[in-house]
């Protein structure tokens, strides 16, 4: 590949994000009516409700914060109500509570209709191949071999 074509690929691939992320926050801000949250509490909220009983180590190696952030934002959201961390033995597990479940439909509602305009145009074949392209460029990064 020529190194235009390159930084072309770079570039969009690091454009493309903020301008997704804005969307998706403008999105769930205007769409829950709640003063007290930020897009980053409801971005924890989705990935608890989708994988309850998730623990907080778990979520430190997942989520795109450092361990400290994490744990201010799991001891946020218990604050407000929103999850619970339950105790099994040793163990920690954290849980979306009544008022958190219906937070979360909220955000998966208003994150699937990001999605559309995202996916605008986009046949069901072109979606899987988009989806397949993202991955592989994930994994590349991923790779040890490469860094």
């Amino acid at each position: 590949m020529n190194d235009d074509y390159d930084a072309s690929i770079l570039y969009s691939l690091s454009s493309l994000q903020p301008v997704i992320r804005k969307d998706l926050a403008s999105a769930m801000e205007s769409g829950i009516q709640r003063e007290d949250l930020k897009f980053q509490h409801m971005v924890f909220i989705t990935y608890i409700g989708s994988r309850e009983g998730v623990s907080q180590k778990e979520l430190n190696q997942i989520m795109p914060y450092d361990k400290s952030y994490t744990s201010i934002m799991v001891r946020n959201l218990i604050q407000l109500g929103l999850i619970e961390n339950r105790s099994s033995g040793r163990y920690y597990s954290l849980f979306l509570t009544p008022e958190g479940r219906d937070l979360f439909n909220q955000c998966k509602r208003l994150s699937n209709e990001v999605n559309d305009r995202l996916l605008n145009g986009f046949t069901d074949d072109e979606v899987v191949q988009f989806q397949r392209f993202l991955l592989r460029v994930k994994d590349n990064l991923s790779n040890k071999r490469f860094r």
